[in-house]
């Protein structure tokens, strides 16, 4: 049956998680438009997804378990196909619309199957529409009826009255989304001018002056910035914070004043970014900095001694589990198949009688 997988889950373990409905259709019309070849629409809505996975997850705790994307891929400019075929590498399901049928049947299906999802998926507390242009405020406000979050990725700013129906805090300007270069060839001419939700540019930093940093829990919060957190340009606070509570010890160590220290000695600073759906705060770590450079350093000949120490295949890097989220399924194998009572059996007598 076609929707088999959105048979009805309750788990203790799965309690929330997002589903993303992508207007593939709308969405990538509007980025030809803008972009004027200089860079493929298929690249940028596959960072932006991308981006809002690590926003669902670090931001609101609330991991993406379904991924779907709507059109007529045959009649996209480019290759359909190839299109489709990046969309499954990225874990993105394509669902086919002949817009022969009518000119919204892409949209209409992406409605009909986000419907399909509330009623038998009771998981997914969470649903986000990306679109270029189109606000789908029918489709959220019955998903809100229903008591489930939603947000609206948009490329356009909807007009005051939609958000008035639906409420700001649920529009994420999907050029926030994506990284500087990028969001400066969608916006031109007007990157400067947003000023609800807009990009908010890197502040210079001159005149620093680099302190020792002496501290060992200072020290160490170095060392965890770059193990857990070092692939990522910008550090989103939250996660951050969590994750030095969780090794450092809330009783010992008050995360937000080590920051404030490493603030203080130059080795990495806070800025604000407008955020989707809320403002949030970011970390920045400053490679020129003489204890960053030696920890990163230590770090990286680390790295080195345990790749040769052990064999590719058996050797895997650090990296961030988030417990709350990913819980492991050795639980529920174990009420599924209980070990036998071996206390309470007793051989049969014919088998006992071949042994002998």
């Amino acid at each position: 049956m076609r929707y088999a997988k959105y048979a009805n889950v309750q788990s203790r373990h799965q309690n929330r998680r997002a589903a993303i409905f992508v207007d593939y259709e709308n969405l990538y019309a509007n980025l030809v438009e803008r972009l004027d070849g200089r860079t493929h629409p298929d690249a940028v809505i596959a960072e932006a997804i991308d981006e809002l996975r690590r926003y669902l997850l670090e931001e609101l705790r609330t991991p993406t378990n379904l991924t779907a994307a709507f059109a007529d891929f045959s009649a996209l400019s480019g290759n359909g196909s190839f299109i489709q075929r990046t969309l499954v590498l990225q874990d993105v399901e394509p669902r086919f619309t002949a817009s022969a049928i009518q000119p919204n049947a892409a949209e209409l299906h992406l409605c009909t199957e986000a419907l399909e999802v509330l009623h038998q998926r009771e998981d997914i507390t969470t649903f986000a529409v990306v679109t270029g242009d189109r606000t789908y405020l029918p489709l959220l406000q019955h998903l809100n009826h229903y008591g489930r979050t939603v947000l609206l990725v948009m490329l356009e700013v909807p007009s005051s009255e939609a958000l008035s129906y639906l409420g700001e805090e649920a529009f994420v300007d999907l050029c926030n989304l994506l990284s500087e270069p990028t969001r400066q060839q969608i916006l031109g001419d007007l990157a400067g001018q947003k000023t609800r939700n807009g990009p908010l540019t890197r502040e210079p930093r001159e005149n620093i002056e680099y302190l020792p940093v002496t501290d060992p829990a200072a020290r160490r919060t170095l060392e965890i910035i770059e193990e857990y957190f070092g692939q990522y340009e910008e550090v989103y606070l939250t996660p951050l914070l969590r994750k030095l509570s969780e090794l450092l010890g809330d009783d010992e160590h008050d995360p937000k004043s080590i920051i404030n220290d490493l603030e203080d000695a130059g080795a990495v600073w806070l800025e604000k970014r407008r955020g989707f759906p809320y403002d949030y705060t970011v970390l920045l770590v400053d490679t020129e900095h003489p204890d960053v450079r030696q920890v990163q350093q230590e770090f990286y000949e680390r790295q080195e001694r345990l790749a040769d120490e052990y064999p590719e295949d058996e050797y895997q890097e650090p990296y961030d589990d988030y417990e709350d989220d990913y819980e492991d399924d050795y639980e529920d194998y174990e009420d599924d198949y209980p070990d036998p009572p071996y206390d309470d059996y007793e051989e049969p007598e014919a088998e006992k009688a071949d042994r002998e």
